[in-house]
């Protein structure tokens, strides 16, 4: 697969791992690892043969568990991934940025870094893009430079670049990142840090739509640079102190005034017919929904 992203923008590779020379299904370990391998690529491919598939039997429930979260990820990062990929239909730049097929680790666009566990090993020596990077299972831990990481199963490793906009599509609640009621709204995942954007191809308007975040003290901004074709739910990581959240047109100010309605739970904010935020403390994560 990284030979290969060397010609085509999109380079993919099946999953399973099962093994064709001795008609053997792959053992739980190596099926926990290939999964992430499946899902932080642009197609996940489950091509299973005889019965390798998670939920037969001689696998665990938490394997069926992984597999799950994992394949909801990759749909969800469906959003995102398109980008890329038109971006790629457009200009012919690679999605996998800065491979390094000889430590299996690469950028899957500009915004997140994975390093694929491809042996027994409980910990695995890491080196990062340059700049900051945010672990995705513990987003109040960010890193730089070279690290060693824990790689329990099911936990491998995936890193945001500090000060970056995801859109995702969300409609259940396996991965965290909403509930059922997110479906039909675009989620954008942000992690502010000064000025950041991500150029956004909207399927509904067949058009690219920027989003902006501009951090500025306690303050932060989110814009975009037209109408999405769909309802827009930001959750916003890190917010440690909110004031107010206000709306003006097709932008969000945070800690800037404004009397925006507070919803009463994650799930009311998510479904909410009208614009609305809510602030998860425990998780200092601010949602707020920007409706058409």
């Amino acid at each position: 697969m990284f030979s290969k992203s060397q010609f085509l923008p999109a380079p993919y590779n099946e999953f399973t791992a099962y093994d064709v020379d001795k008609n053997r299904r792959p053992a739980e370990e190596v099926y926990f690892r290939r999964l992430h391998w499946g899902s932080m690529q642009v197609v996940m491919d489950n091509s299973p043969w005889v019965d390798c598939d998670p939920w037969t039997w001689g696998y665990s429930p938490k394997l069926l568990d992984a597999y799950r979260y994992w394949s909801w990820l990759h749909l969800e990062l469906a959003a995102y991934l398109h980008s890329y990929d038109y971006h790629a239909y457009e200009t012919n730049e690679m999605i996998f940025r800065q491979p390094s097929p000889e430590k299996y680790a690469t950028k899957l666009g500009e915004e997140i870094f994975v390093a694929y566990v491809t042996d027994a090993m409980t910990e695995l020596d890491i080196e990062l893009p340059p700049g900051e990077w945010i672990n995705y299972w513990d987003q109040s831990q960010v890193v730089s430079g070279k690290i060693k990481y824990p790689v329990p199963l099911g936990r491998e490793p995936i890193f945001v670049r500090n000060g970056s906009l995801i859109p995702l599509d969300v409609s259940r609640a396996y991965t965290g990142h909403g509930t059922a009621e997110s479906a039909g709204s675009l989620t954008v995942l942000v992690f502010p840090r000064g000025r950041c954007a991500f150029k956004y191809r909207d399927v509904g308007l067949d058009a690219w739509v920027t989003f902006q975040a501009v951090q500025e003290g306690d303050g932060l901004t989110l814009a975009a640079s037209r109408a999405p074709s769909q309802n827009v739910l930001y959750r916003i990581a890190g917010v440690a102190a909110l004031q107010s959240v206000g709306v003006e047109g097709l932008s969000v100010k945070i800690n800037q005034g404004g009397t925006l309605a507070r919803a009463a739970s994650e799930k009311e904010v998510n479904g909410a017919a009208s614009s609305a935020w809510f602030y998860d403390a425990a998780a200092k994560r601010l949602i707020v929904k920007l409706c058409r």
